[in-house]
Formats: C-alpha cells, structure tokens, sequence
C-alpha cells in the first residue's frame, strides 16, 4: 500500500498521460504505439515480417483502412 501511495503522485500521472500521447495530444505517439509491429510470433515467415514492418514504417500518412487490430494482450504491452 505504501508503494502505491508514494507512486501516484500528480507528477508521475501526468507523466504517464504525456508518454502515451493522449494529454496533451500527440498523434505521433499514439499512431508509433498502434502501428508498432506486433510482438507476438505469427504464422508468417520472420522474412515476411520483417517486409511488413518496413512497409508499415515507411507510410508517411498512415491509412486508418490499415491499421492492424490488436489483442488485449498486446495492448497492455504497448
């Protein structure tokens, strides 16, 4: 109990807010967050992967259409 009173002070809430790009706005941190390649292993080959990284990084405008779901799982590792 003592850790978590002494974590959540209004500096390191803030701060938490800011990372994630949400207060204030970012879009950069929020589209480098959702568009990070997945780091659970697929059923694609590590090549074809490691192609589908390169061609989600190298999108100047990220297409909303192209944006890949992700699992719970894989959004509490973000």
């Amino acid at each position: 109990m003592a850790a978590k009173c002494t974590s959540f002070t209004p500096s390191n809430i803030v701060s938490g807010f800011r990372n994630t790009g949400l207060i204030p706005v970012n879009r950069d941190i929020i589209l480098s967050k959702i568009l990070a390649p997945s780091t659970i292993p697929s059923s694609s080959s590590p090549s074809e992967n490691l192609q589908r990284s390169h061609e989600i990084h190298s999108q100047s405008t990220p297409n909303p259409q192209s944006i890949t779901t992700y699992t719970a799982q894989e959004i509490d590792k973000l």
